[in-house]
């Protein structure tokens, strides 16, 4: 799926950024990964 013409590469790495900064916990690995979101920071 793409949202506004973005490619998974991208998102990708918007996704890690996001993850480093403490924004999103990952749960799961390869195609059962999931974010959520970390309301405790």
């Amino acid at each position: 799926m793409r949202i506004n013409q973005t490619s998974k590469d991208i998102v990708t790495r918007d996704l890690q950024t996001l993850e480093e900064m403490g924004v999103f916990i990952v749960k799961g690995s390869g195609r059962s990964t999931h974010y959520e979101l970390n309301l405790g920071r």
